[in-house]
């Protein structure tokens, strides 16, 4: 059977993982131990206390201890990316599924031994509730509501970012002079446009222009490679 191996440099790649990011953000580790070797015994050497300490480079890394008679799980991470609460409720997550899958029948499925537990199952349905809003059939879309605000509270501030302001008013101004452009270009209503943007003021400018005139924004990341954004104009047309 015919096979060939891949680099990490090509497989990055073809992920579209822009270089400079890491492939991965977690390590996975398996460890067995023989504990019985470091048990004082009938040696001219005698271990009394054994322990490691281990780093790597990776956000989280969960490393799994097998001994004689336990499974032991230890959770490093970054404490610039993950809080306490957040490994801490991972952990518990893991010895939830690793306890059901042991008590569970032969017949059971990894899906519903991955349930998880009743509090986290309870805060989901609390959350999916919401809260009820007020709906109005003749303000549904995007543009149609800001149009509204615009109306009754055109001096109110509608977008901050870096702790500039601008108010619906100057939003508008400049999604008009956008939506104007965009039509003197033999722009068809209905039709999409595609926006490269990283996240600005400018971009919020730009998506509403492109609603104003009747057009259908299509988000494009400018960090993704060339041949993805070239792969998603292709599909548009």
């Amino acid at each position: 059977m015919a096979y060939e191996h891949a680099s990490l440099v090509d497989i990055q790649r073809w992920a579209n993982v822009a270089a400079g990011t890491p492939l991965f953000q977690s390590l996975l580790v398996f460890d067995k131990y023989r504990e019985s070797l470091l048990k004082p015994g009938d040696h001219q050497v005698q271990c009394h206390e054994a322990g490691g300490l281990n780093f790597t480079e990776y956000p989280l890394t969960a490393t799994f201890a097998m001994n004689e008679d336990s499974l032991q799980l230890s959770l490093e991470h970054d404490t610039a990316k993950y809080d306490l609460a957040y490994i801490i409720l991972l952990g518990n997550f893991v010895d939830h599924c690793l306890t059901r899958i042991i008590q569970s029948s032969a017949d059971t499925t990894l899906t519903e031994a991955m349930q998880l537990p009743m509090p986290e199952l309870e805060t989901i349905t609390t959350w999916s509730q919401g809260t009820t809003a007020t709906y109005d059939p003749e303000c549904t879309l995007l543009h149609d509501m800001f149009m509204r605000n615009l109306t009754t509270r055109a001096d109110a501030v509608a977008l901050e970012s870096n702790g500039q302001q601008w108010t619906y008013a100057q939003v508008y101004c400049n999604a008009r002079k956008i939506a104007h452009w965009l039509l003197s270009q033999d722009f068809t209503p209905g039709h999409p446009v595609a926006l490269v943007f990283t996240r600005s003021p400018e971009y919020v400018f730009a998506v509403l222009a492109v609603l104003l005139a009747g057009g259908i924004y299509v988000p494009i990341d400018a960090n993704v490679s060339t041949k993805r954004i070239g792969d998603i104009l292709d599909d548009l047309d």
